[in-house]
């Protein structure tokens, strides 16, 4: 068997388990192909909101982003209904993953927003932060960065009331 289909079937069999557990989730998961979210959508089944996170780990504010995330991962962790993952957006050889060509992630952070397998919203925070304050100081921007997780759980909560999970 090559390496790549030994990775794939590795990731596989990691998201069935990710996806089937009851367990509350320690850490966001990291998919690695868009096999695994594909993978992801079948195993996670209709009723639940799948949270993607794409970032890359040269940036900054994407780590912001994923601490962020990951303690709305924490305020849901009893919620089944709700998949917390994360995924860079650059492969080992510098060029764009497949996730990002295929959800045309043109910057990151980027946060994803699927339901029934399909995506329902996408979110850049620092893009909406900027046009939702229009020529705003940088303090400014940087106390609404220090929100994230607010607006993030915002989002998440009006994600499952519109699906009724």
């Amino acid at each position: 068997m090559n390496i790549a289909l030994e990775r794939q079937e590795r990731e596989h069999e990691s998201i069935l388990r990710f996806a089937s557990s009851t367990e509350p989730h320690q850490t966001l998961f990291h998919l690695k192909t868009n096999h695994g979210i594909e993978t992801l959508f079948e195993a996670a089944g209709s009723e639940r909101l799948i949270v993607v996170v794409v970032y890359t780990s040269s940036c900054g504010v994407c780590s912001r982003v994923l601490k962020a995330v990951d303690a709305v991962r924490k305020e849901y962790a009893d919620h089944a209904g709700v998949l917390f993952c994360k995924h860079d957006a650059q492969t080992e050889y510098d060029t764009r993953s497949d996730v990002s060509q295929l959800y045309r992630i043109t910057s990151v952070p980027t946060i994803l927003f699927f339901a029934d397998g399909a995506l329902v919203r996408r979110s850049n925070p620092i893009r909406d932060v900027r046009e939702g304050f229009g020529r705003r100081s940088s303090l400014d921007i940087e106390k609404e960065l220090n929100c994230l997780s607010s607006t993030v759980s915002a989002m998440v909560a009006d994600m499952l009331e519109e699906q009724l999970l």
